[in-house]
């Protein structure tokens, strides 16, 4: 954060953290590190680590969306799986955007902690992903495909490595009782039931005229009156006027 404000032009390319003194400043504890974290992203150590990450992730992209596909056959479904891609890529972005910390005591730390889990419905430690956010917030959570976030802002409350554990224990929940997933399918698979049932109502309301139509059509043919016609009317009146006037004034044979 520092370093986009000093240096815009640069923060793509060198991004120099230091959590112990930011650990020190805010907390005024000792860091949880113990000593302090220089993270340079033009190191060969983080472009590796950095490219390992996007290699080992899009082939476990590839494998979650299989697994929904079978799981989400629906309209609601693929629409959650076509999410989840659009989410996936954009993640690959920002990792490619250097808005990640990869670091190798990070990284000891956290597969250290995970490997303490144990357990029938864990997904193994090792195969697990995770990321180090640069965001300073007191914050972690895992995605929907089980990738653990965790915001390097966590590390200025923890004080041992069992609240670490804590954490990560409860995130993984989440995701081993599929929470967000089943969360986003109840509620796409809401979403389209309304609409189908619109579309069901606006079509039985169409039908409804259709059946209408005739029966309005043959009530008229008995109800419309009939065309006046002036010329007509004034011709009956002549000849009705006529025959009086013949019986009145025409003489009796005598």
């Amino acid at each position: 954060m520092v370093m986009n404000l000093l240096f815009p032009h640069y923060t793509r390319w060198v991004s120099v953290i230091i959590l112990s003194l930011w650990m020190i400043t805010l907390t005024g504890q000792e860091s949880y590190f113990g000593t302090s974290i220089v993270l340079d992203t033009m190191d060969k150590t983080y472009r590796a680590s950095k490219n390992e990450f996007i290699f080992k992730y899009q082939n476990f992209r590839k494998s979650h969306i299989e697994k929904m596909k079978s799981t989400y056959k629906d309209k609601a479904g693929k629409e959650m799986i076509s999410e989840y891609q659009a989410s996936a890529d954009e993640l690959i972005r920002q990792v490619r955007d250097n808005q990640y910390i990869f670091h190798p005591k990070i990284d000891t730390l956290v597969r250290t902690t995970l490997a303490k889990f144990k357990g029938p419905d864990i997904p193994n430690p090792e195969k697990i992903l995770f990321l180090i956010s640069k965001d300073l917030s007191l914050n972690a959570f895992c995605l929907s495909d089980g990738v653990l976030m965790i915001n390097v802002g966590l590390f200025l409350w923890l004080y041992n490595n069992d609240q670490f554990a804590s954490v990560l224990a409860h995130e993984l929940g989440h995701f081993t009782l599929n929470h967000y997933n089943d969360y986003r399918y109840d509620y796409l698979l809401n979403e389209h039931s309304k609409n189908t049932k619109y579309e069901l109502n606006q079509i039985k309301k169409q039908l409804q005229i259709k059946l209408r139509l005739p029966k309005i059509a043959y009530a008229k043919s008995y109800t419309t009156k009939p065309e006046h016609n002036e010329n007509t009317n004034s011709k009956q009146i002549l000849l009705v006027m006529r025959i009086i006037l013949l019986l009145v004034f025409v003489p009796k044979n005598t």
